[in-house]
């Protein structure tokens, strides 16, 4: 949980902010897995045809799970890092 507090030149008001992780849905799972491991990578449209929905929706699901799982954007194209980095080049 973050918390803050709001100040101006009466008082201090606390602000609380609550981010709670949302649980991966069945959907959010083979969008993760439809995304290819690095060099290989696909584009947004691409996956919004294969999963029947629209890029926004794509992205906004991408969100919850882009840390899970890896992922990683270059323009509108995505790919997944592999946990334990293996398929990334050391230069």
């Amino acid at each position: 949980m973050m918390q803050g507090v709001r100040v101006n030149s009466r008082e201090a008001i606390p602000i609380q902010v609550s981010r709670r992780k949302k649980d991966l849905t069945d959907m959010n799972r083979k969008i993760a897995e439809a995304i290819p491991y690095w060099p290989e990578s696909i584009d947004i449209l691409s996956l919004a045809r294969k999963f029947d929905l629209t890029t926004k929706r794509i992205r906004y699901r991408i969100d919850v799970f882009q840390d899970e799982y890896l992922i990683f954007q270059d323009g509108d194209r995505f790919s997944r890092l592999k946990r334990d980095y293996s398929n990334m080049e050391v230069v």
